[in-house]
């Protein structure tokens, strides 16, 4: 039951800033912004374990891999603007089949690319 939970919540996260960026991004990003995860797992962790040390170590480690990501945001934000980044997939059988996808990061010169 305690994973249906953990999986709830973060479908409903996912969702809910997917949906909202179509209305607003800058209320999308600022819940995205927010450690919604992070404090549900402390929370989940709190109430399997009580263990206060491991909350705390998670939590210190957390912020240790957060700070490397920041400057990667605006990277993909400026290669998104300048058409850099985007989604290619293999397969193209016309019934949008996207089971083979991968992030591809070209200039304009992938629109002329076949794969066999």
């Amino acid at each position: 039951m305690v994973y249906l939970i953990k999986i709830i919540i973060a479908v409903l996260v996912i969702v809910l800033v997917t949906e909202l960026s179509k209305k607003d991004t800058k209320l999308a990003a600022l819940l995205l912004a927010l450690p919604i995860i992070s404090f549900t797992a402390y929370t989940m962790i709190w109430f399997e374990s009580k263990d206060t040390e491991k909350i705390a170590k998670l939590a210190n480690e957390n912020f240790i891999y957060v700070l490397p990501v920041m400057p990667v945001l605006p990277l993909f934000s400026w290669l998104l603007k300048n058409k850099w980044l985007w989604l290619l997939h293999f397969n193209d059988d016309g019934n949008n089949s996207y089971d083979h996808t991968f992030l591809c990061v070209a200039k304009n010169t992938m629109n002329d690319l076949t794969i066999s």
